[in-house]
């Protein structure tokens, strides 16, 4: 074993888990972003100058979505969203599952199991 996993193994803490209780941004990541936006600010106000301001618009909401969208592959014991890709289908908490709907709708929510 690695010494990385040496000592979560000691501590008992899980590699994979992330603890996003801890993500304060930094005066250095406030400067960055502050930085991006002025920097997305002025290339908008040259794109209206040029009138192509809604198109720098859509391009730069289209960034967007495909960045904060995961492109990798999925790391090793995680679940998906869609139960047909887990181990026996399982679904994920909070799913609502046809048979509990169905039951709702018979019994009411309260003889739920």
């Amino acid at each position: 074993m690695s010494d990385t996993s040496d000592i979560a193994a000691s501590n008992g803490n899980n590699l994979s888990e992330v603890d996003i209780t801890s993500t304060k941004p930094t005066s250095f990541t406030i400067i960055i972003y502050t930085l991006y936006i002025l920097l997305w600010t002025t290339l908008y106000i040259i794109a209206i100058h040029l009138e192509f301001g809604t198109v720098y618009l859509i391009v730069s909401i289209l960034y967007a979505i495909w960045k904060n969208t995961r492109t990798g592959p999925k790391k090793q014991g995680e679940v998906s969203a869609y139960s047909v890709f887990n181990h026996n289908c399982e679904a994920i908490a909070g799913t609502l599952k046809a048979e509990q709907f169905e039951q709702e709708i018979r019994y009411g929510s309260l003889n739920v199991r």
